[in-house]
């Protein structure tokens, strides 16, 4: 027994170990991959309308999901969904209950994903699965001393427990055994009423089952008999309908597999073995005592070696760091001449000088030293050379340029001695050492230059020392400042005062005054210059005069804000005090009130005196709105507008006012070149009240004085010489159009819209003789979306005419394809008046229809809403002519509703008038509206048109318009609208009712 326990303990631990450590090989190069889920457009925007998304768990399903000890909510399906959110970009919100509230809350909205289930057909009718990710058998447990159950028939007749809503109770259900089932809140509770004789067995997941037996201990207690009764498919759900989210779930999941994190998971919660409750540890204390003294001692022996190790590492680099700077830091180079033969023997630094490698030049000679030195300095060097080798004297020194490898040309001091001669005294050897001076030459030039600049620089140049004391100025600053260099010579440099302590550089404008007395305006810059050779500093001013500059400044700045004209603050000056103004009001609580104002009859002036005498006019009006608003900004933005700034009118008495004096001050009569001349003013008026609320919302400058110019255009169309206040109300509906129309500008940019088709139907003979093509929007947030919902803001709108062109492509489009298919049906198409009333309207389906050859005259016809206002009906016809002459037919839309009805019939070319369903809809019960059907036919008849009838809603209304001799039909009793996939089995299927066919009298 002793034994068997022994080898348990052992198993055990070399199992922990290895798993730990296929794990730690497994997840390491996982964290090195980036991986990142891709999600579609719509998916995004799913997440982004619907984030949080909320996650709902089971409070007791481990190892899938549960809550621990401390409170944590943990598991295998909670970290993969932790996972997948962070993968995919959206937050996830996590909350836990039992199972059975939780498929309710996905029912109810409460929640969006669960994040355990297993699929079945019953439940794919409420919730849409994800894929399976991972695989649950489940079992039959009963308690350890019951050996009578071990398959599905032997519980027949027994009390089975079971968690509540799990698919073991489908399960039983569906089987021949009766059985009375103990539902609990979940499979801890069930696993509970088996060992408290509440239940004789119970069916669950086997791993969540285990998982809790082992963990509480009771695994001695309870026993798993039989064969898996059936193997659960493990999965996230959604409500029903939910694809974007159940795409988003699919996508991570895969990417979870595919990067080893559904493996890891797996790993992590179901790949240990559950310690045995029969283990007791104190049997191996001491070879566990005897383990942890052999690794203690092991890293103390590592430990020491690895210290070792360092410090000799340590000792190496710090030497070969010395070596290294030693060799490099000299750069001087040797060399040995062996004068009878002329070789050179050079170290590695001569050739590093010369940007060869050390064994291109470990031998040289004097030949090649010709070749490499400059032909300026050669006759020079040679010289040097020979007169100490002949031993005229005591050393051989010189400075000549060097070729570099790269071509350019180094500075070198060459120094050398002989160190061996014959007998008769002839040099024998000699050697030197050769050090690259370039960077001293280039300094000297550096000092050259610098002398050159300061004599003769344009700008002002004074050198002082540490105290400074002036050592030098140069000429420029004597013909700035009228002050000779030797007047200012050791005396104090006031402009040093600039200079806090510590500061190396400053730059800035200073007055300074001239010789004469006069003042003038500099840029000045002082540096600090440091020597290092003797640690002194100096200080170099530099200072220019800006007062050209300056003057040209003054002279744009003016030009910029003010007006050349009136000299009023122009547009520019005028935001600028219109922000101060709005920011001082949102401090302080007062308000700001802005007057647009703009003369009415001054283009009438301009027009018949010339614009001469319209400039006078101006300037007297700009003089008499600076005088009435002495104080205020008076500014003009251009030609004859005007806007004044009334700052502090904290009431509306007050505002009121000033404006009406301006507008009488305005209306005064004026002389100007023997003309009485006579202006009047619109104003608009705006005002900010410094904080936010439901009628006032923050706004910048620019949209202030658009307010302002709003309100004067009203009171334009009021009757002039008026004020008028902004209306905040009217602005928001207006924004609130501009935000639909834009809107539907996405829609069509996203290919939102859609059409439908209603057949046509000849009533008499049940032929179906077209269809027309009815616009929907296919909102991705609200659903389908009829005409009514969005055309009325389209209206007289330049983008109808794009939605027109769209319309009529896809139109066409489909007509074409129904006619590959061997189906003739001629489409009506919708044709808002101000697209045909454009100007390339015929030129533009001209082209559209050259696109498509097999479109015959007749099989588009084109409907115009009657009710429509055509601006010229003459220019329409003639735009409907060429379209006939391209094989368009059209149709009056609507006929009855409009206003000129007679007009149209006698000018339009148009063949078809389509009845407007008001009519059609109440002939049946309403006299007049039958009297009216009856005086539309009759004027059709005399018109010679063809009439069809809209709303044809039941086949009584189609034998009644039949029994008025109104042919052809269109509305719910034959067909609604459909899409275009149902439009050809619709007509395949269709057959007119006899009842239909022959009218009643």
């Amino acid at each position: 027994m002793a034994e068997s326990k022994d080898c348990t303990a052992k198993s055990f631990c070399l199992r922990w170990l290895t798993a730990g450590f296929i794990g730690w090989l497994i997840t390491f190069p996982a964290h090195a991959i980036e991986p990142g889920i891709q999600l579609s457009d719509a998916e995004k925007a799913y997440l982004e309308a619907n984030e949080p998304i909320v996650f709902v768990s089971q409070r007791a399903y481990p190892p899938f999901e549960f809550v621990d000890d401390d409170g944590e909510r943990q598991g295998m399906m909670v970290e993969l969904a932790h996972w997948i959110a962070t993968e995919a970009g959206f937050h996830a919100q996590f909350v836990n209950t039992d199972f059975s509230t939780a498929q309710a809350q996905i029912q109810n909205g409460d929640a969006d994903v669960l994040t355990s289930f297993f699929y079945s057909k019953s439940r794919d009718q409420h919730f849409d699965f994800t894929q399976t990710i991972f695989e649950v058998p489940a079992a039959i447990f009963v308690r350890a001393d019951r050996p009578d159950m071990a398959r599905l028939l032997d519980l027949d007749g027994r009390r089975v427990a079971t968690q509540r809503d799990d698919y073991a109770e489908e399960y039983l259900e569906e089987s021949d055994i009766e059985v009375e089932l103990v539902s609990t809140r979940n499979f801890a509770d069930a696993a509970q009423a088996v060992i408290n004789g509440e239940a004789d067995a119970m069916i669950g997941d086997e791993q969540i089952v285990l998982y809790h037996l082992y963990r509480e201990g009771l695994n001695d207690e309870m026993k798993r008999v039989g064969e898996p009764l059936y193997t659960g498919l493990n999965a996230m759900a959604v409500i029903d309908g939910n694809q974007p989210l159940q795409s988003i779930l699919n996508k991570g999941i895969d990417q979870a597999r595919a990067q080893g994190t559904l493996d890891r998971l797996n790993e992590k919660w179901l790949g240990q073995v559950l310690p045995s409750a029969r283990i007791n540890w104190r049997d191996y204390w001491p070879h566990a005592l005897i383990v942890i003294v052999a690794a203690l001692w092991v890293i103390a022996w590592n430990l020491r070696l690895r210290q070792l190790v360092r410090r000799k590492t340590r000792e190496l680099r710090h030497n070969q760091k010395r070596l290294t700077e030693i060799l490099h830091a000299t750069r001087t180079a040797t060399w040995e001449l062996d004068v009878a033969s002329g070789q050179l023997r050079v170290n590695d630094c001569w050739a590093e000088i010369l940007g060869y490698a050390p064994e291109e030049l470990t031998l040289s000679s004097v030949a090649q030293w010709r070749r490499w030195v400059h032909p300026d300095d050669l006759e020079e060097a040679e010289q040097a050379l020979n007169n100490h080798l002949r031993g005229h004297t005591a050393s051989y020194s010189c400075e000549f340029r060097l070729r570099h490898r790269d071509g350019h040309w180094l500075w070198v001091l060459d120094r050398g001695k002989v160190t061996s001669r014959n007998a008769q005294g002839q040099a024998l050897k000699a050697s030197g050492t050769r050090i690259d001076i370039s960077t001293e030459r280039h300094a000297e030039s550096d000092l050259r230059l610098a002398a050159s600049v300061f004599h003769n620089a344009h700008d002002a140049i004074l050198l002082a020392d540490s105290e400074g004391m002036i050592l030098n100025a140069n000429a420029a600053f004597t013909l700035i400042s009228g002050i000779g260099a030797e007047e200012v010579l050791h005396t104090r440099a006031t402009l040093l005062d600039h200079l806090s302590d510590g500061q190396e550089v400053w730059q800035g404008e200073v007055t300074q005054t001239r010789k004469s007395g006069e003042h003038y305006p500099t840029l000045v810059t002082i540096s600090r210059v440091d020597n290092r050779a003797d640690r002194s500093a100096h200080y170099v001013i530099v200072f220019t005069d800006i007062s050209r500059q300056k003057e040209y400044e003054n002279r744009l700045e003016h030009l910029a804000y003010f007006d050349c004209l009136t000299d009023l603050p122009n547009r520019e000056r005028l935001t600028q005090h219109l922000a101060q103004a709005m920011a001082n009001a949102r401090r302080h609580g007062h308000r700001v009130v802005l007057a647009y104002l703009d003369l009415d009859g001054f283009k009438e002036i301009n027009d018949t005196y010339g614009h001469p005498l319209g400039d006078q006019v101006l300037k007297v009006i700009a003089e008499r709105l600076r005088g009435t608003v002495d104080g205020d900004t008076v500014a003009r933005l251009g030609g004859d507008e005007f806007v004044i700034m009334l700052l502090h009118q904290h009431s509306d008495d007050a505002m009121q006012r000033v404006i009406t004096t301006l507008i009488q001050r305005v209306n005064q009569p004026m002389w100007l070149a023997g003309h009485e001349l006579r202006v009047s003013a619109s104003v608009g008026v705006a005002y900010y009240v410094g904080q936010p609320n439901e009628d006032h919302d923050d706004i910048e400058p620019d949209q202030f004085i658009r307010q302002a110019d709003h309100a004067m255009y009203q009171a334009k169309q009021l009757g002039k010489n008026r004020y008028h206040i902004f209306d905040s109300a009217h602005e928001r509906a207006v924004r609130g159009h501009h935000q639909s129309i834009a809107r539907m500008q996405q829609a069509l940019d996203n290919d939102e819209f859609v059409l439908f088709y209603q057949p046509k139907i000849n009533m008499q003979t049940g032929e179906v003789i077209g269809v027309e093509a009815l616009i929907r929007w296919q909102h991705p947030d609200k659903g389908l979306l009829p005409p009514a919902a969005f055309l009325s803001d389209l209206q007289q709108h330049s983008l109808a005419i794009a939605v027109g062109e769209w319309v009529v492509n896809t139109a066409i489009a489909q007509f074409c394809a129904w006619q590959a298919r061997g189906v003739h049906l001629p489409v009506s198409i919708n044709i808002d008046g101000i697209h045909l009333q454009h100007p390339g309207f015929a030129d533009w389906l001209q082209q559209t229809l050259s696109r498509y050859p097999q479109v015959k005259p007749g099989d588009i016809e084109i409907e115009v809403l009657e009710s429509s206002a055509l601006d010229d009906i003459h220019c329409v016809a003639e735009i409907m002519r060429h379209c006939q002459r391209l094989g368009a037919h059209f149709a009056l839309d609507d006929f009855g509703t409009g206003y000129a009805s007679l007009a149209y019939l006698r000018y339009l070319p148009v063949g078809q008038l389509k009845i407007d369903r008001s009519f059609v809809f109440n002939m049946l019960d309403n006299e007049e509206d039958l009297v009216m059907l009856k005086g539309v036919l009759s004027l059709a008849k005399a018109f010679q048109r063809r009439v069809i009838a809209e709303g044809v809603e039941t086949y009584a209304h189609a034998r009644a318009l039949l029994a008025l001799g109104c042919e052809y039909g269109q509305g719910y009793a034959f067909a609604r609208p459909m899409p275009a996939s149902e439009i050809l089995p619709w007509v395949e299927r269709f057959v007119l009712p006899d009842a239909t066919i022959t009218p009643e009298q």
